[in-house]
């Protein structure tokens, strides 16, 4: 499987998972702070991902994802997501998704939704 999926709950099995529609673009998992110890070692703390829609073609479109995500009801949702890591292999994560913050992860231009983002924070591997 080499969708996006997600389940609500922590530790969901992968077969239990349900691709995400539409399919998100992002970067894989990303972290908040890297430094770069003197001894030459990194630390990545504050792992989290965004994904993003260019469009939404309707309203009915963006409240669907939103009801995927459990965020139609919450503003936050602890979720298992399968997503690309750092190193863009997919891989089963908890963590816990946002609702997307009107006029700054999701905007109304040309009678359409445009550029939203869902972040799911606070990312650890799934058992």
């Amino acid at each position: 499987m080499t969708d996006y999926a997600i389940k609500a709950d922590y530790d969901q099995a992968l077969i239990d998972l349900v691709a995400l529609t539409p399919q998100p673009a992002s970067n894989g998992v990303q972290y908040t702070v890297r430094d770069d110890a003197v001894d030459g070692s990194v630390s990545e703390q504050g792992p989290f991902i965004e994904l993003r829609w260019s469009v939404m073609e309707s309203i009915t479109e963006y409240t669907t994802l939103l009801t995927q995500f459990g965020l139609n009801a919450a503003t936050t949702v602890a979720i298992t997501l399968y997503c690309p890591s750092n190193l863009y292999v997919f891989t089963r994560y908890n963590g816990i998704a946002v609702r997307p913050e009107a006029g700054k992860d999701v905007s109304r231009r040309e009678y359409l939704l445009r550029d939203v983002v869902i972040i799911v924070r606070d990312l650890e591997l799934s058992t």
